[in-house]
């Protein structure tokens, strides 16, 4: 495994958030850096490692789909989703999915 890896390093888990793409749940770990093994990354940089795995409490689910219903003012549309457990990310979570990713694409290229 490690020859396969880009990196390899010793870190703290700072924070673990789970988001939704496209019906897949996906978790985001965000790690400060104590020791890289191998690649370059410094030691207090903060990356974040997004796993293809993820939950959504109930609770979060029903809070935030009953207001976008009410927002709304119980569309059909809303309705359904809420009864086929649609999930919806708020801005805040949208926007750090997307640094994030940003953050990914930028570290890929050349």
């Amino acid at each position: 495994m490690y020859l396969d890896s880009d990196c390899v390093i010793r870190g703290t888990v700072k924070r673990i958030s789970y988001f939704e793409i496209d019906s897949t749940l996906i978790r985001k770990i965000d790690v400060q850096v104590k020791t890289c093994y191998k690649g370059d990354l410094a030691e207090n940089t903060l990356i974040s490692v997004l796993e293809n795995d993820g939950y959504i409490r109930l609770k979060t689910l029903y809070e935030k789909v009953k207001k976008e219903y009410e927002e709304k003012g119980g569309s059909k549309e809303k309705e359904d989703a809420f009864l086929c457990s649609a999930t919806y990310m708020t801005e805040k979570e949208e926007s750090e999915m997307e640094d994030t990713l940003n953050r990914l694409k930028a570290s890929e290229a050349p």
